[in-house]
């Protein structure tokens, strides 16, 4: 590397070991463990490409090309002032890494593939009649003796949710293997476990040819909801999706929507029941995001509007106001005080993410006394809960009124956000109640030092 100009050496305070690994042709690839230096660097927040949109854009392609380059990490331009952080130790002293011309790439022949019908690619096999599994990597797992600790567990599961998306009802296969990973959970492989070892397995090797989705086609998504969840079936593809209601998820899908061209045709329950079925489908008693969740935390109350009780009583004009003077309460409440109709997409599509939010729940927010609540009901329509809907004046008072306050008593985020909910609502109220606890300087003197400390070595 000397030789050819790739390394100097140095004399800088930065240090990292090298490891030595073997490549699958046989060479060995020259490694420097960074993970004390990736430690304090700041990290760069350019989001990666998604496999699978990457594999999708491949739909029309008859022939493929896989390029690699030659020793890739060291044909990367590297600025004179962070060359020192490079630096490496070996037997023959400190070394660190030069700047190098970002010009000229060069690529490894053996490991370039050209004009071929089928490639290897991002661990599948690409085609022109689609995407399937590599046979070398699922082989792999096909000779995988059974997992004994929860680690080794876990890097078969890892591997195995990578081509997830090849298997019908994966998650449903791999149930009893993930209950093993569980925290506190007792490392048994039972019959079960084994059973679905083998299942999954199977279905790697039997895996079937997926096909490029045809976006010059017409798309038809049959959906659902109920007051269970929502569900939604891509009738072209065979593929099945059950959603629960996460705060601000309807918001998002709203906003993705707007990109597409598409029409809304209503038809009866019985007339499509994939997405009525999976709508209707009960979630189990530990699912956190429906009013099961409300339940376990004792959230149900009896039909009543909840009076404001904060240190200084609000009386209606004053919150009607404050709401008025909220830029993503005001255009709503106006609607709802001259008894308008809902706006349509297109008048609220230029809008910011907190009124496309509280705008689809349009339904569930009513007026009393000229102030805008949301109206929670619980699944079987017997108790309802009437939340404020409270504009960004006013949340600091409430946060230190549910967390801060005598009756607050500093508890953790869950108690204190499901306290909250019971008289008020907000967008980002979840976030903002997060991040109140982890900033109360009265819960941190509390806590303990998050590091033990370490005692001086003795000679």
């Amino acid at each position: 590397m000397v030789h050819n100009g790739i390394i100097e050496e140095s004399s800088r305070p930065w240090a990292s070991p090298i490891v030595l690994v073997k490549k699958k042709d046989g060479s060995t690839r020259f490694c420097v463990d960074y993970r004390e230096l990736n430690e304090i660097t700041i990290k760069d927040c350019y989001p990666l490409p998604r496999i699978d949109d990457t594999l999708d854009a491949l739909n029309g392609s008859q022939w493929f090309s896989t390029l690699d380059l030659k020793s890739g990490y060291w044909q990367v331009e590297i600025q004179p002032e962070d060359k020192e952080k490079t630096a490496f130790t070996t037997g023959q002293g400190l070394w660190q890494f030069k700047r190098l011309q970002n010009a000229n790439l060069k690529l490894s022949p053996k490991k370039c593939r050209f004009f071929r019908k089928e490639v290897s690619y991002l661990g599948c096999i690409i085609s022109a009649d689609g995407v399937k599994t590599d046979p070398e990597k699922t082989k792999t797992l096909v000779d995988w003796p059974r997992p004994e600790p929860v680690h080794d567990l876990r890097s078969v599961l890892g591997l195995c949710t990578y081509y997830r998306r090849f298997v019908r009802n994966f998650s449903a296969i791999a149930r009893p293997l993930h209950k093993l990973t569980e925290a506190r959970s007792s490392f048994n492989w039972t019959e079960e476990c084994e059973k679905s070892f083998s299942s999954l397995k199977q279905a790697l090797i039997t895996s079937p040819i997926l096909t490029y989705p045809r976006t010059d086609k017409e798309f038809i998504l049959d959906t659902d909801a109920s007051n269970e969840g929502t569900g939604a079936v891509p009738a072209k593809n065979n593929l099945q999706k059950i959603c629960r209601e996460p705060e601000g998820q309807i918001a998002r899908w709203i906003q993705t929507l707007q990109e597409y061209d598409f029409e809304i045709q209503h038809g009866k329950g019985t007339s499509h029941g994939n997405a009525d079925v999976l709508s209707r489908r009960p979630c189990k008693e530990s699912c956190k995001h429906c009013t099961n969740a409300e339940k376990k935390f004792g959230m149900e109350t009896d039909i009543s509007v909840k009076v404001l009780t904060t240190e200084d009583t609000w009386s209606s004009s004053e919150v009607q106001k404050a709401q008025l003077e909220d830029l993503a309460i005001r255009p709503i409440l106006e609607k709802k005080l001259n008894s308008e109709d809902r706006p349509s997409w297109q008048e609220i599509a230029p809008e910011s993410p907190a009124k496309k939010r509280y705008w689809a729940f349009w339904d569930s927010l009513h007026l009393k006394d000229g102030v805008l609540y949301r109206k929670w009901e619980s699944d079987d329509g017997i108790s309802c809960r009437w939340q404020l809907i409270l504009p960004k004046s006013r949340i600091q008072e409430v946060l230190r009124e549910t967390h801060d306050s005598a009756s607050g008593g500093h508890f953790g985020v869950m108690k204190t956000l499901n306290k909250t909910r019971e008289r008020f609502y907000w967008d980002r109220l979840r976030a903002d109640v997060e991040k109140w606890c982890r900033e109360c300087h009265a819960c941190e003197s509390r806590k303990g030092p998050k590091t033990r400390t370490k005692g001086r070595l003795q000679r």
